[in-house]
């Protein structure tokens, strides 16, 4: 489960610097 906890923080994180826009497509979480 944590591995899910940093994903989310991790892209979060990303959203917030702007790195990804509404509707932007996002790293896969499979990977």
């Amino acid at each position: 489960m944590t591995r899910y906890l940093n994903l989310a923080e991790y892209i979060s994180s990303r959203i917030e610097q702007g790195l990804y826009g509404p509707g932007e497509r996002l790293p896969s979480v499979r990977a």
